[in-house]
């Protein structure tokens, strides 16, 4: 004779309910999160006068270590390309300049950004590219026919 254990009325129901709930909470971890594709870079997201400045600045502080062509084409495609513009805007801002990191202002960076964008052959658009990485996390470098 088997013996049958005997569950409180609420417990009966209550270890379906918890057992779905974990089912559903482990499925829903699974799923990727859907969300809005970042803007590409050349719909013209920076202006021709911030990539202007930004020139000025890659040529008083970033041409010790930096050169133009080591910030274009082949080599600058292959790191950056397909890169969000807030990963590069972090390395600038924690990285750069070598010798004194964290040394240029949020608006020093993201002009040099949008120089570097100009010097990669991304278009000038109307607006200008704003120092906020939570906005630049929207943004994502395409490079077309850069050697990507």
């Amino acid at each position: 004779m088997s013996k049958r254990l005997s569950l409180p009325a609420a417990a009966r129901w209550l270890l379906p309910v918890a057992w779905a709930a974990a089912l559903a909470a482990s499925a829903g971890a699974q799923q990727p999160v859907a969300g809005p594709a970042p803007k590409p870079a050349s719909a013209g997201v920076y202006t021709a006068e911030q990539a202007g400045r930004g020139q000025d600045v890659f040529g008083s502080l970033c041409t010790g270590c930096h050169n133009i062509g080591s910030q274009s084409g082949a080599t600058f495609a292959k790191k950056w390309n397909g890169v969000l513009l807030s990963e590069l805007y972090i390395v600038m801002s924690e990285q750069m300049p070598k010798d004194d990191p964290g040394a240029l202002t949020p608006k020093e960076r993201i002009d040099v950004i949008a120089y570097l964008l100009k010097l990669n052959d991304v278009p000038a658009g109307k607006d200008a590219l704003p120092a906020d990485p939570e906005l630049l996390k929207k943004i994502v470098i395409d490079l077309k026919g850069a050697g990507a």
